[in-house]
């Protein structure tokens, strides 16, 4: 077997972890994941973006050089299959990824079908976000610490390489948002807006699941400070965008 194929087998299969989020366990596959590896001749980062329903699993595999739809895709007792060709230095692979996901985290086998002959990998992925994830209409739900319910919407656009947002609500009206960024795999976006006379401070920090995102919030109310839980479901999706770390 050529060493060339085997390091870009080995780029493929071999990711890094990060520190899950402390949440509900969660399985379904749905959401992007991505790893990294070093063999020598400089990092080749890997992304795989998935979304399940009814059992299938749909999507695409992009390392950069070559992207490819997922061909076929299932997901049954909490694991997920899915298969694609992938083709290396004029080589026609047929690759295997399995898996099973444990809230933002994902580990499993590939298969590497070369000529005949079947490579396997061990394989190791964190949830991550492209810009694509994120951008779009987000129908929020906050629940705050005195058991109301405000539901917002926040739009959240990408323009000359920066994203930008609008939140919008009944009660206060429209605002812009600041400091919207991808930082560590999670969506973080600030406001500032009126509310009852005061100002109102909102930092907001989230994960993006393909349509749906959950996270927390802080905020600071005429010097009374605190944190909250924020759900959402995106009901407007625009295409656009690349990685972000």
């Amino acid at each position: 077997m050529p060493l060339r194929i085997l390091s870009m087998m080995a780029a493929l299969a071999l990711g890094l972890t990060a520190s899950a989020h402390a949440a509900d366990e969660i399985k379904d596959p749905t959401g992007t994941w991505m790893w990294e590896y070093d063999y020598g001749q400089g990092p080749v980062s890997s992304t795989l973006v998935l979304k399940h329903a009814e059992g299938k699993v749909t999507g695409y595999y992009d390392n950069g050089s070559t992207k490819t739809d997922i061909k076929e895709g299932t997901f049954e007792d909490e694991k997920f299959l899915v298969e694609f060709p992938l083709e290396h230095d004029g080589l026609a692979l047929q690759v295997k990824l399995d898996g099973e996901v444990t809230n933002d985290k994902l580990k499993g086998q590939i298969n590497v079908d070369v000529g005949g002959e079947v490579l396997k990998f061990e394989w190791k992925a964190e949830r991550g976000l492209l810009v694509s994830d994120v951008v779009g209409t987000w129908e929020l739900t906050i629940n705050s610490p005195d058991g109301q319910v405000f539901t917002p919407k926040v739009t959240i656009e990408e323009k000359e390489g920066k994203l930008t947002g609008v939140y919008d609500s009944v009660e206060v009206g429209e605002y812009d948002l600041t400091e919207v960024e991808i930082e560590d795999g999670k969506l973080e976006f600030e406001v500032t807006l009126e509310f009852d006379g005061n100002e109102l401070e909102l930092e907001f920090e989230g994960r993006a699941r393909g349509e749906q995102l959950a996270g927390e919030l802080e905020y600071d109310l005429a010097g009374q400070s605190g944190e909250a839980e924020f759900s959402g479901k995106r009901v407007q999706a625009e295409t656009t965008g690349e990685a972000k770390e």
